[in-house]
C-alpha cells in the first residue's frame, strides 16, 4: 500500500522543474502558520508504538474507509473512471450524518451515539459519526486543547487539511523531504468523499500540519 502511495504523490518532470525554480526564490520561514507545543501528534504516537497502526498518524479507519481509500489509491494509480460516491454516503446514510448540523453540544446522559474520549495510549480519533460509542484517545502528552480540537475534529468528519482534494492548487508537495513512513498522510481524497463547503484552503487550520517535523 506504501508504495503504491508514494507513487500517487511523484512528481512530473514539469512539476519537478517548476518546483525547482520556486525553491530558488524562498526565503526562510519567519512566520510559522501552526505553532508546536511539545511534542507533535505523530511523535507522540512513535513513542507510543502505535502509529504504524494509524492511518495519517492519528486517524483510525474502519474497513469500509480503508476499502474506499484504497480504491481511490488504485482508480488515481490506472487513471480510470472514479465510482461516484458521496462524501460519507456509506450503506448506513443517513444514519452516518450528525443530527444537530454544525452546532454540537455533549448530553452526558445520552445513551445511544456517543464519543467516549479517554486516556490510551497516544493521540487518535475514528473519522465521522460510526453509531453507538465510538473512542477518541487523548493519552499522555495529548492534553493541550489543540490536540483536543483536532481530535474531535475528526471524530466530526474532517480528515486532514493537506489531504483535501484541491490541495495541488495550494501547496507543491515534494515527496524527498518527507519521510518515507509518513507518505500517507498526503494521501489525497476525493470530491466524492471529501466536501469542503466552498471554503478555501486553510494553512493555518486545526486539521492543518506544521510545515516540518
Amino acid at each position: 500500500m506504501k508504495n503504491k502511495i508514494k507513487k500517487t504523490l511523484e512528481l512530473s518532470a514539469q512539476m519537478k522543474a517548476s518546483l525547482e525554480q520556486r525553491l530558488k526564490k524562498l526565503r526562510p520561514i519567519k512566520h510559522v502558520q501552526v505553532k508546536e507545543e511539545g511534542d507533535t501528534i505523530e511523535e507522540i504516537n512513535q513513542k507510543s508504538n502505535i502509529g504504524e497502526y494509524l492511518f495519517q498518524s492519528d486517524i483510525v479507519l474502519t474497513q469500509q474507509q480503508f476499502e474506499e481509500i484504497e480504491e481511490d489509491v488504485k482508480e488515481e494509480l490506472s487513471e480510470g473512471n472514479r465510482t461516484k460516491r458521496q462524501a460519507f454516503r456509506d450503506g448506513r446514510y443517513p444514519k452516518t450524518i450528525w443530527s444537530d448540523g454544525v452546532n454540537y453540544y455533549f448530553d452526558y446522559s445520552a445513551t445511544q451515539d456517543k464519543i467516549r474520549v479517554f486516556a490510551e495510549n497516544g493521540c487518535w480519533s475514528y473519522v465521522g459519526r460510526l453509531g453507538g460509542k465510538q473512542d477518541l484517545s487523548l493519552g499522555r502528552g495529548c492534553e493541550s486543547v489543540g490536540t483536543a480540537a483536532h481530535e474531535l475534529g475528526h471524530a466530526l468528519g474532517f480528515y486532514h487539511t493537506m489531504s483535501r482534494h484541491d490541495r495541488d492548487n495550494f501547496i507543491t508537495l515534494n515527496t524527498h523531504n518527507v519521510k518515507p513512513d509518513w507518505l500517507d498522510q498526503f494521501t489525497k481524497q476525493t470530491p466524492q468523499t471529501n466536501e469542503n463547503y466552498g471554503i478555501t484552503y486553510d494553512y493555518g487550520s486545526i486539521m492543518h500540519y506544521g510545515g516540518t517535523r
